[in-house]
């Protein structure tokens, strides 16, 4: 059954004659056998609302042994969409060879709800110098590094540094228009050889009638060189993707080379089937209801019982981690890939990569202030969530078939890169790592 939202257009040859849709005069199509056989059509009709969009009395096919005219085909639609058809005719003077029937011609204007795009910053294109010596002075503004004792001085420290950024990046970094043909391997270089060869085809457009003109010649060898700049480009977008890759990066790499081309900048989750508590299978269409279940699946509630005895044995603890460094933080930086996707506070990891000598003492005492008194700042707990199929399902309609990644804030990311870094070191001196290695496991 239709609801109210529904926009429902029913078209094509139902081989069926009823005074309503059949010219008036056709009396001898209107028998009693028809008459029974077009209550069920019509019937349906009724209980889905819908209505006639074709006008009345149009002939739909011209029979290619009687050629008598006839109305066999039609189109309903339902009573909202009605109001968006701007034409619904036959246009018989189309009709294609070996067919009796002549072409339907329907244009419906659906307004459509747009998806607003978040404006993105381009930190491709960015005077760094100029960018350092705004950050500069916007952070004068703000109190010094220092060591910090307080829990207030530290939220208010994070808060300060994070403002300033903001703020200089909004100045110095221009927005990106985006566009949905958008290339990640198109460059500037690229831009001013599409730029001049376009200039210079109008040329050689306004000189058609003259081969011989200089233009041609010139034109041919830009066009050649405009299409070496494109594979050039590719090659070099390729080969710093897979240097700047991390190791969990290298996976998806070699699924780009494994697996077909495909739409792979799929921006919606297809229409999800759940099943309630009484066993009843819906379909969920709305983005504010895909939101709530997969929020659901991927970070459901805690459990009202644990698992862990009432008196459990744990090993001895391990000592504490040494203070965090210069080093560690700069080490950590440089490691991260650049150009990722946008963080939620806006902040480009490639800021603090260039950045990184006007906020390494600022970075430090907050860390070092963070970690002794084990507080994570209040704007880091903030992420935005992407969602990506798993791999191999055979169906892509339950919520479980697909996994979130969390995009932390870039100064969170740092933190808790170097807390892993530590974590690790320590795992390995005390020797908790297991002795049996990944291949081994698979392999058993």
């Amino acid at each position: 059954m239709a609801n109210d939202r529904d926009l429902m257009l029913w078209g094509g040859d139902f081989n069926q004659h009823h005074p309503l849709w059949d010219n008036n005069k056709d009396k001898r199509l209107f028998t009693l056998q028809a008459t029974r056989e077009e209550e069920v059509l019509i019937s349906l009709l009724a209980d889905e609302g819908l209505a006639m969009a074709l006008p009345k009395g149009a002939p739909t096919l011209k029979h290619m042994v009687t050629n008598l005219y006839l109305r066999l085909d039609n189109v309903w639609c339902s009573e909202r969409l009605l109001g968006y058809i701007l034409r619904c005719e036959v246009d018989s003077y189309l009709q294609p060879p070996c067919t009796d029937h002549f072409p339907i011609g329907t244009i419906v204007n659906i307004p459509q709800e747009r998806t607003r795009v978040t404006p993105s910053r381009n930190f491709r294109e960015v005077d760094w110098d100029a960018f350092q010596n705004r950050l500069q002075e916007n952070l004068e503004d703000i109190p010094l590094p220092t060591h910090i004792r307080m829990l207030e001085n530290l939220q208010q420290a994070a808060a300060d540094l994070t403002t300033v950024l903001q703020k200089t990046i909004q100045d110095k970094v221009k927005l990106n228009k985006p566009c949905p043909h958008s290339k990640r391997w198109w460059n500037r270089d690229l831009h001013q050889l599409k730029k001049s060869l376009n200039k210079l085809s109008q040329t050689c457009m306004k000189q058609r009638v003259v081969p011989s003109h200089p233009s041609h010649e010139e034109r041919r060898k830009l066009l050649n060189e405009y299409g070496e700049a494109i594979i050039k480009a590719k090659c070099q977008h390729w080969m710093d993707y897979l240097e700047e890759a991390a190791d969990h990066e290298l996976w998806t790499a070699n699924r780009y080379l494994r697996e077909p081309t495909g739409d792979g900048g799929k921006t919606h989750i297809p229409t999800l089937k759940v099943r309630n508590e009484r066993g009843i299978v819906r379909e969920v269409n709305m983005n504010n209801e895909k939101a709530e279940i997969s929020s659901k699946v991927f970070f459901p509630l805690k459990p009202g019982s644990s698992s862990i005895p009432e008196d459990p044995q744990y090993p001895q603890p391990m000592p504490n981690p040494p203070p965090i460094s210069k080093a560690q933080v700069r080490q950590q930086i440089e490691r991260l890939s650049p150009y990722k996707a946008s963080r939620p506070d806006g902040i480009s990891k490639m800021v603090l990569q260039k950045t990184i000598d006007l906020l390494e003492d600022y970075l430090l005492y907050i860390y070092q202030a963070a970690l002794r008194t084990g507080t994570y700042m209040d704007a880091w707990r903030e992420f935005t969530t992407i969602v990506l199929q798993k791999q191999g399902k055979p169906s892509y309609e339950a919520p479980k078939a697909y996994r979130p990644i969390a995009l932390l804030c870039t100064m969170a990311k740092v933190f808790t890169a170097i807390i892993a870094e530590n974590i690790k070191r320590m795992v390995e001196k005390v020797g908790y790592y297991p002795t049996t290695t990944m291949e081994e496991d698979q392999a058993e």
